[in-house]
């Protein structure tokens, strides 16, 4: 059954103004009994209220979202292991092909990424699926693939609930992504797809004009996204980034904000120098503090780990030692992303590490493309359990995870005074390029992975 929408939404169908995102304190209507008192809605029995900030351009499409606070996904701790590591190994491929030849900041989310590019790998048929779950983590059995948007589901559930619990009680820190798809206006969208995105994504599909004028829908996409980040997402889909001729527009970002367990002090924060890979030295700010951290001196590299968020979440930096970046990072995979947290051990430190920021992600069509999606980025995409239209392909695909390293967290600048600690037993000093990976603790997931070369 298809839902066709032509500017109003189809019998069975809702349309509403705002599709707010995951992981967001305020955005947790979408998995909650209060949609009705929370979203615009178009065309649906409820009450009508304003949004609170702007709306994505365009139409949005959805079977009506049941008002439960949780989804059964049936899925079992194995399918989780199994799904966080193949994150894992998906980032890291996506990883080589996104620094591939290039000397840059680099910051990307492979878990909000397989999450948003899951909700297209549901309406792929035939070739073009086979070539997405030999990129995706995806098992190569049919059980495998069925059960693939449940296992998202479900590791989405289980990070919301980890870092986004409700009532305030986690404070100010939260892990937030929002994953939006728009295709073209008019296109006929199946309800079995549609019913796919809620139940796994909390998600529908936006139907959008994009002949009428791209550069006004790339405007008011970028404000949406802005406004729903309190500025932590900007201009994610860049100049001249959409076409007149745009088939299906997918979005991904994903912002993290996390206190430290053992902060630095803003006032103890000086300008040193940074020794980059090439050229000569450049001063940064350099934030100090002294604690307990977990540590591992490896083989030709060192590696921290900064506890985040009650210990829920942790930044993990490695330090190539001098001239072996190179070296460090061609050998970085899952193997030795366990190797580095198998070996970590709580030690006294004193730790110095830059402040910076990273908003710069690889260039995702050509780094997909290369892994092997390039059936899906083209006309002829196999799309017929999304839609009937036969003439659909992903034309644009954008994502931006900044990473916001501060004094106080992820995200967070301003820190407390210095705590008292005893004295410590090593010293490092994060003067040179390195890797940098943020992970829930429990599942061991992906949430961010790159580099820092300098400023």
């Amino acid at each position: 059954m298809s839902v066709h929408a032509s500017g109003s939404p189809s019998e069975g169908t809702c349309a509403w103004g705002l599709l707010k995102g995951r992981g967001m304190k305020a955005s947790r209507v979408l998995a909650s009994a209060v949609l009705a008192a929370s979203l615009s809605w178009t065309g649906c029995e409820g009450p009508v209220e304003p949004a609170p900030e702007p709306a994505p351009p365009g139409i949005l499409e959805s079977v009506y979202l049941r008002p439960v606070d949780r989804v059964d996904h049936q899925v079992t701790a194995e399918e989780l292991s199994s799904l966080s590591a193949g994150i894992t190994d998906f980032g890291v491929a996506l990883y080589r092909q996104g620094t591939a030849g290039s000397d840059t900041n680099q910051a990307f989310s492979p878990f909000a990424l397989t999450d948003a590019l899951a909700m297209v790998y549901a309406g792929t048929v035939r070739d073009t699926e086979r070539e997405l779950a030999g990129v995706l983590p995806v098992s190569p059995t049919e059980s495998g693939r069925r059960r693939f948007n449940p296992a998202l589901g479900a590791l989405g559930q289980t990070l919301d609930g980890r870092h986004n619990p409700p009532n305030g009680l986690g404070g100010d820190d939260d892990v937030s992504w929002r994953n939006l798809l728009w295709a073209r206006l008019g296109t006929p969208l199946e309800k079995a797809y549609l019913s796919t995105l809620q139940d796994n994504h909390f998600a529908g599909v936006y139907l959008e004009n994009f002949r009428t004028n791209p550069r006004v829908t790339r405007s008011e996409a970028n404000t949406y996204f802005n406004a729903a980040t309190n500025n932590r997402i900007q201009d994610v889909i860049p100049e001249d980034g959409l076409s007149q001729d745009e088939r299906l527009l997918l979005v991904s970002t994903l912002t993290l904000r996390a206190s430290w367990r053992t902060p630095f002090s803003r006032a103890e924060t000086q300008e040193q120098p940074f020794h980059p890979r090439r050229g000569s030295p450049v001063l940064v700010p350099m934030m100090r503090t002294r604690g307990v951290f977990p540590f591992l001196a490896g083989d030709g590299y060192d590696a921290v780990a900064l506890p985040a968020t009650g210990d829920a979440l942790r930044l993990l930096i490695i330090l190539p030692n001098a001239g072996r970046f190179l070296a460090v990072e061609s050998g970085l995979s899952r193997a030795f992303l366990d190797e580095v947290r198998a070996g970590l051990r709580e030690r006294s430190m004193a730790l110095e590490l830059p402040r910076f920021e990273v908003r710069q992600g690889p260039a995702l069509a050509e780094a997909l493309g290369a892994l092997g999606m390039g059936r899906l980025l083209a006309p002829g995409a196999e799309l017929s359990r999304l839609s009937a239209d036969g003439d659909l392909w992903l034309s644009h695909v954008y994502q931006q995870a900044p990473m916001i390293v501060g004094e106080a967290g992820l995200g967070l600048w301003v820190g407390p005074p210095a705590p008292d600690a005893e004295e410590p037993t090593t010293a490092l000093t994060v003067n040179r390029p390195f890797l940098f990976a943020v992970e829930d603790v429990a599942s061991g997931t992906l949430l961010s992975l790159g580099r820092y070369v300098g400023p």
